[in-house]
C-alpha cells in the first residue's frame, strides 16, 4: 500500500466518522482526536504534526509557565512548509441534513481569542465538523484582531481530499493512449510534474553541477494558474521527506 493509499483510506474513515457524529450533540473530544490524526493527511492544510495541548512534546519549552490542562488551545499543529504553530480550537455541532451547525458564540470564542493572542502563533484556526458560523458578536471580536481567527469546515476538507486523491488513482485517456496524444486530464498532468521534478532533484542532489554541492538541489515548478502548483509541491514534499532523501524548503510565488 502507498503513501497515498493509506491516506485515502484514513480520510475515508475520518468521513465515516463525520457522518456519524454529525447528528450528535457531543463534547467535542472526538473531533480533536480526529483532527490530529488526520490533520497531517491534509495537503491543503500543509500541516506535518498535531497534536493534543496536553501532549504537545514542545509545550514547556516555548510555554514554561503552562501546565497540561488547556483553557482555550485545544490542540498544536506544526506547519510543514517552515515550521511555524498553529492554535486550533475545535467545535463540534449537532448538524443538520444541510451539515450546517449552530453559530459559535462569543462566550465559546474568548478563551481561545485571548490565549493564541501571542506572536508565538503564526495561525489560529477554529476547526468545526461541519458548516459553523462566528456569531455577530464573536465575528465583530474577531474582525478587530490583528490576526483574526479562520474557520476550517473539517468534513468539508477531509471530502475535498478524498476526492482528489480518488481522481489522481483514475486512468485519463491521455495515460490509456499508448502515443500520449488523448487528453491529459489535471490529475494525470500533476503526476507527470511531481515524478519529473523528484527525478530530477534527486539527479541534482547527487551532482555537483548547477551551482550546488552534493546533496543539495534547487528547483522551480512552472504551472499555469489553478494548475495545482501548491499540491504539486507538498506531493514533492512528501515524496523526497518520506524517503529521508533531502529536507525541503518551499518559496511559493504566483
Amino acid at each position: 500500500m502507498t503513501r497515498s493509499d493509506e491516506a485515502l483510506d484514513g480520510l475515508r474513515r475520518a468521513q465515516r466518522v463525520l457522518a456519524e457524529c454529525g447528528p450528535l450533540a457531543t463534547d467535542g473530544t472526538w473531533l480533536e482526536e480526529l483532527t490530529v490524526g488526520v490533520g497531517p493527511m491534509l495537503a491543503d492544510w500543509d500541516v506535518d504534526a498535531a497534536y493534543r495541548w496536553s501532549a504537545w512534546p514542545d509545550r514547556e519549552q516555548h510555554f514554561p509557565d503552562s501546565n497540561e490542562w488547556d483553557t482555550g488551545i485545544d490542540l498544536v499543529a506544526r506547519r510543514r512548509s517552515d515550521g511555524a504553530h498553529i492554535a486550533i480550537q475545535c467545535k463540534s455541532r449537532r448538524l443538520d441534513g444541510a451539515g450546517r451547525g449552530s453559530d459559535i458564540h462569543k462566550s465559546e470564542f474568548d478563551s481561545f481569542n485571548s490565549d493564541s493572542a501571542g506572536a508565538f502563533w503564526s495561525e489560529r484556526w477554529l476547526v468545526s465538523n461541519g458548516s459553523v458560523e462566528l456569531s455577530a458578536q464573536a465575528s465583530q471580536t474577531n474582525l478587530k484582531s490583528d490576526r483574526p481567527v479562520k474557520l476550517v469546515n473539517f468534513a468539508a476538507d477531509v471530502a475535498a481530499a478524498v476526492a482528489s486523491l480518488e481522481v489522481a488513482d483514475t486512468e485519463c485517456e491521455h495515460c490509456a493512449d499508448p502515443e500520449g496524444v488523448g487528453v491529459q486530464t489535471k490529475a494525470c498532468m500533476q503526476r507527470a510534474a511531481v515524478e519529473d521534478s523528484v527525478r530530477l532533484l534527486r539527479a541534482h542532489a547527487d551532482s555537483d553541477t548547477g551551482g550546488s554541492p552534493v546533496g543539495q538541489a534547487r528547483g522551480r515548478v512552472i504551472l499555469p494558474c489553478g494548475t495545482g502548483k501548491t499540491r504539486v509541491a507538498l506531493r514533492i514534499v512528501e515524496e523526497l521527506t518520506g524517503a529521508g532523501e533531502l529536507s525541503v524548503v518551499l518559496c511559493p510565488s504566483s
